[in-house]
């Protein structure tokens, strides 16, 4: 009879995982393959789901060895927010520079633009889009290091009482199992969002923004090439508004279809 007992709970817990994968597989668009972690809780999806530590190093721990867990639990959640700390003032770093250049580019690319200030607008554009990419990719690189900690932290918390962070993560997605210290969250509130999905936008954005400036400084290049190769065009100006705005479609299309 034990034995039974023990295939029935095995069975029973890929049926949980199952449930939970089918529920992340119908939110959107935290939950596509580039952002399925970001949440404070870390990823639903690791090994971390499980209510026991059948076996590993956290198995049959004495008092001392539990203090001492403890104490290394306190100490890597707390590392874990100083890596939240410094990814919030890259942020404003970034942000503030790059949008004040932004901003900077707008009003020098108002009217009539001569050849030297489009090709320092082309270039002082191109620059921006450079520094978008890296911000982005630092971003990138904060996800999954937050994903590796969080990971950790969730399988130390097997081995306590109450697993905080994978409750937060359950009742932010309205995931199944329902967190075991909390009512579910009513499924009337709004969807939850993550932060990451918030701040890369942010940053494609402002790389869209980048390149429209960049593609109407570029009309007033492209213009008097062509037209003394014998094509007639409309004004630099119109033919900046339209390589601006195929340019803005375009790459929020691009990052939109990414995303």
């Amino acid at each position: 009879m034990p034995e039974s007992t023990d295939e029935t709970s095995g069975a029973s817990e890929p049926n949980n995982a199952n449930l939970g994968e089918n529920t992340e597989d119908k939110d959107t668009p935290e939950t596509e393959p580039e952002h399925p972690e970001e949440v404070t809780g870390g990823d639903p999806a690791e090994p971390a789901e499980s209510d026991a530590v059948e076996n590993g190093p956290l198995t049959n721990l004495n008092d001392e060895e539990t203090d001492r867990l403890m104490d290394q639990y306190i100490h890597y959640g707390e590392v874990a927010i100083e890596t939240a700390n410094q990814r919030v003032q890259m942020n404003r770093f970034f942000g503030l520079i790059l949008t004040s250049i932004l901003a900077g580019l707008f009003a020098l690319a108002r009217g009539n633009l001569t050849t030297t200030s489009a090709a320092i607008v082309l270039f002082a554009s191109g620059f921006g889009s450079l520094i978008c990419y890296f911000w982005y990719q630092s971003l990138q690189s904060y996800r999954r290091l937050n994903k590796a900690r969080y990971a950790i932290l969730n399988q130390i918390e097997s081995a306590l009482p109450v697993r905080m962070y994978l409750d937060e993560w359950r009742y932010l997605k309205r995931e199944k199992p329902d967190p075991e210290i909390v009512e579910p969250r009513p499924d009337e509130d709004p969807d939850h969002r993550s932060h990451t999905i918030v701040e890369q936008w942010f940053v494609r954005l402002l790389a869209a923004g980048y390149l429209t400036v960049g593609g109407y400084a570029g009309g007033f290049i492209l213009t008097p090439l062509l037209t003394g190769a014998g094509y007639s065009l409309p004004s630099p100006t119109t033919v900046g508004l339209i390589i601006g705005a195929i340019v803005m479609i375009g790459s929020i299309g691009l990052f939109w279809i990414r995303s």
